[in-house]
């Protein structure tokens, strides 16, 4: 499973985030070795996702899932949205959709999933 996460620097709900991913790998099908987090920024996000993978890494390896966390930047993640399953998005209430998100809801292939507490 590849998955692209992005937020916005007023997202601070680490249990949100949490529950997030953990939805993600309850949805890995059978034959899925690997998870791939790709956070986007900013700092926040980035950090709970590193934080993340490396929390559930020991268990992630016990059930044969190698995590990875690789952050790049979102001129990257558009140019590269077709190697990717989904974007998870965090936000708070009433917040606008990023331009990425946008960009994904309205002509990309891999699903959105957007957070907002």
């Amino acid at each position: 499973m590849r998955v692209l996460i992005h937020g916005t620097k007023t997202f601070n709900q680490y249990e949100i985030f949490i529950n997030a991913l953990g939805r993600v790998i309850r949805s890995m099908e059978d034959g899925d070795d690997e998870l791939l987090v790709v956070p986007l920024g900013p700092k926040n996000v980035t950090h709970m996702a590193r934080e993340f993978v490396t929390i559930s890494s020991r268990t992630l390896k016990a059930n044969g899932v190698k995590p990875k966390v690789m952050p790049r930047t979102l001129g990257w993640a558009e140019s590269n949205l077709h190697d990717f399953d989904e974007l998870i998005y965090f936000c708070k209430p009433k917040e606008p959709l990023s331009k990425i998100a946008a960009l994904v809801d309205k002509k990309s292939t891999i699903d959105l999933v957007v957070y907002r507490y």
